[in-house]
């Protein structure tokens, strides 16, 4: 995601933003305007950042206050759930592996699904998600996704679609004999 620095001065100053690294500055970049655009951030782009304005002739520098950025790793799904085929009656499990998820929604046919009844939602820190349906019915059919998402994160990522497919149990019919 990209992030943008701004700043503002009045008169006839050239503007720097300069990233302060292990205690000491170093240029990030020298712009005649006010604004510096970092494109595609990654986590070392964390920090922290000021503006160095410095002033036509001899009238010197002045310094900005730091502002603090913080990058947030975005949450990605790396390993999508699973088509899955189970008899009536018994339990679906569907499970999803992710990398820097601090959130987990899982979705049947497009609408957000939270545990409770015969669904039971377990969630192993930030690396995997499981959705379990015990006692499947027809009605528990249909197309699940996991959505992964971090805290602080503008970006969130949804899984690949995983169906789920419930098979009736074979039925015997009795018939009564003469």
């Amino acid at each position: 995601q990209p992030f943008t620095l701004t700043s503002a001065a009045t008169g006839q100053a050239t503007m720097q933003w300069r990233k302060i690294v292990s205690g000491t500055t170093s240029n990030y970049g020298v712009l005649n305007d006010q604004d510096t655009t970092i494109a595609s951030s990654t986590l070392v782009d964390s920090g922290l950042y000021f503006v160095q304005y410095t002033l036509g002739g001899t009238c010197g520098t002045a310094v900005s206050d730091t502002v603090k950025v913080t990058v947030v790793p975005a949450a990605f799904v790396s390993t999508d759930p699973a088509n899955t085929t189970v008899c009536q009656g018994t339990t679906a499990t569907l499970t999803a592996t992710t990398q820097n998820a601090s959130g987990f929604a899982w979705t049947k046919n497009g609408t957000t699904i939270t545990a409770g009844g015969n669904i039971t939602i377990t969630n192993t820190g930030s690396t995997q998600s499981v959705l379990s349906i015990s006692n499947a019915t027809a009605t528990d059919a249909g197309n699940y996704r996991l959505i992964a998402q971090n805290v602080g994160s503008c970006v969130a990522d949804t899984s690949a679609i995983a169906t789920l497919t419930i098979n009736a149990k074979p039925a015997i019919a009795s018939t009564t004999l003469p």
